[in-house]
């Protein structure tokens, strides 16, 4: 789970629809378990089932207060489309708000999860590790004199790298504050890279059902994941599925609904 600490710092929020509960919603398909009408695909969500107030149909997904879920389904990816994923949202106190946030996870060709500090390499970094690391260690221990580092950005340090960055997206990253998974010599390549946003939008939610959307479209440079032309994020290079993810960031507030998450996917002209 990204870090908590420089959150709000990189939040790439795109607030790229929002329409009242009175218009129709959107073509597209409905996600897996999206319509909130199966109880068992709302569990694998990770979600309640509200039956008192629905978008449509008979139910709509209910998240508690502080809770994300994470669609069950995943999703293949054609980086020559678009992908935009929109549903309708409620806050289920009558006169509260709630704070969304819908995130757009990247995936393999395994659907081993794409870490975010995992991608974005820091031009001219690759070096050897002066000394062993050991497993339980942490990497900022191992960090080369003449690597900057500059806050409040968070890096990582990718082992094994290779200088044409055919290793990316590379497994090895860890956060410098992370203690690393297994034992690397001396000798062992490595490289500096930045954390950065998977995809997000976010927003305050009202008592009155409201569409939001999140647009993805086109692969990013293998050495640029974080470019955004016209405003819309891009394809972490190496993706081959995503998953959805909502949060309810209130902890203190009250329940979220969802409704209707549907996806739309075009060809990118």
């Amino acid at each position: 789970m990204k870090p908590t600490r420089y959150a709000g710092h990189f939040l790439a929020v795109f607030v790229l629809c929002m329409m009242h509960h009175a218009l129709p919603a959107s073509a597209g398909s409905i996600l897996v378990g999206g319509d909130g009408e199966d109880a068992e695909l709302a569990k694998q969500w990770g979600a309640g089932q509200n039956r008192a107030d629905p978008h449509s149909g008979s139910a709509a997904l209910e998240l508690a207060p502080g809770s994300s879920v994470l669609c069950p389904e995943f999703v293949e990816v054609d980086p020559a489309k678009s992908y935009t994923i929109r549903g309708f949202f409620k806050t289920a106190q009558p006169h509260g708000k709630n704070r969304l946030l819908i995130s757009i996870y990247f995936y393999d060709n395994a659907k081993q999860r794409m870490m975010p500090w995992c991608v974005w390499p820091v031009p001219g970094t690759e070096t050897r590790l002066a000394a062993d690391v050991k497993r339980a260690t942490l990497p900022s221990q191992a960090v080369p004199r003449q690597w900057t580092l500059r806050p409040p950005y968070l890096y990582a340090m990718a082992f094994n790298a290779q200088v044409d960055l055919s290793d990316l997206p590379n497994p090895t990253c860890c956060l410098l504050d992370r203690p690393v998974d297994r034992d690397y010599a001396a000798g062992t390549m490595i490289r500096l890279h930045r954390y950065t946003d998977p995809p997000s939008v976010g927003g305050v939610v009202v008592p009155i059902w409201t569409e939001y959307s999140i647009t993805v479209a086109g692969a990013a440079p293998v050495e640029s994941p974080h470019r955004k032309p016209n405003g819309v994020p891009q394809f972490w290079y190496g993706t081959k599925y995503l998953k959805v993810m909502i949060r309810n960031r209130d902890r203190e507030g009250g329940t979220l609904l969802c409704d209707d998450l549907k996806i739309e996917m075009r060809q990118v002209p």
